[in-house]
């Protein structure tokens, strides 16, 4: 059975929620939305404030991209920290301006996001 499946109650497969479905539910927000949301909330808060200016280099926020749409993927809380991995990995990760000054996505800010979604839908 795939990450996305669990089994139902008569045997039946149902489709497991995704964090990006969960997050849009939680937030009111259509599904389009996810990413750009997510990714607002995620930044740092100097990286929100200079976004603009950022985004003048094309592939600056790759990683972080990144990060939000295979985040988005997830159905299930454990999977979170493979996400973590590649993106602590990502070569596009590197640098002075993405470490030092933080100008990136928080992965803990990210993490309490998608444990709050989880969590929620335990409930």
């Amino acid at each position: 059975m795939g990450e996305g499946t669990s089994v139902g109650t008569f045997g039946e497969k149902m489709k497991l929620a995704t964090f990006a479905e969960k997050f849009c539910a939680r937030h009111n927000l259509v599904p389009e939305k996810y990413e750009e949301v997510a990714f607002k909330r995620a930044l740092y808060p100097v990286a929100r404030i200079l976004r603009p200016l950022l985004m003048l280099k094309a592939d600056y926020l790759t990683a972080d991209r990144e990060f939000i749409q295979g985040v988005g993927r997830l159905t299930r809380l454990g999977s979170f920290q493979s996400n973590v991995d590649d993106y602590l990995y990502h070569p596009r990760n590197r640098g002075f301006l993405r470490r030092g000054l933080k100008l990136r996505v928080s992965v803990s800010r990210l993490s309490r996001m998608v444990q709050d979604a989880f969590r929620e839908s335990q409930v």
